[in-house]
């Protein structure tokens, strides 16, 4: 099931409507459609949650690019329900949402075929 894009984008978000419905429709082809990825784009979009890295309560509405810069950063909480491929996919779904023409893609989010590293700490319960 496809999220649901609304008709004007978050102020996140850096790229045409028209634009993130094509990159949304081939993300969708190409991965789970309960997973991480599809996740982001519904909380990028519409702010539903909840969030697709931390797997937190979310009803603050659409995120901002921090909000967004703070998913991509943090420790994910699938705990072995999703792979890292697909995390790292929901990771540059944010990135991409939020970059402008230059930016350069940070290198943990291209595809790789090494493990990831830790990020850091779990958070408590």
């Amino acid at each position: 099931m496809f999220p649901h894009i609304p008709a004007k984008l978050p102020p996140a978000i850096t790229k045409s409507r028209d634009v993130a419905e094509f990159i949304m429709s081939r993300d969708m082809a190409e991965h789970d459609p309960s997973g991480p990825v599809a996740l982001t784009w519904r909380w990028a979009l519409t702010g539903e949650g909840p969030t697709p890295i931390t797997l937190l309560d979310w009803n603050k509405g659409p995120p901002t690019r921090q909000d967004m810069q703070w998913q991509i950063d943090c420790p994910d909480e699938w705990e072995g329900q999703a792979t890292w491929d697909e995390i790292r996919a929901a990771r540059s779904v944010l990135w991409w949402l939020t970059s402008n023409p230059g930016d350069e893609i940070p290198s943990d989010l291209l595809p790789s075929s090494r493990p990831p590293q830790p990020r850091g700490p779990s958070r408590a319960p």
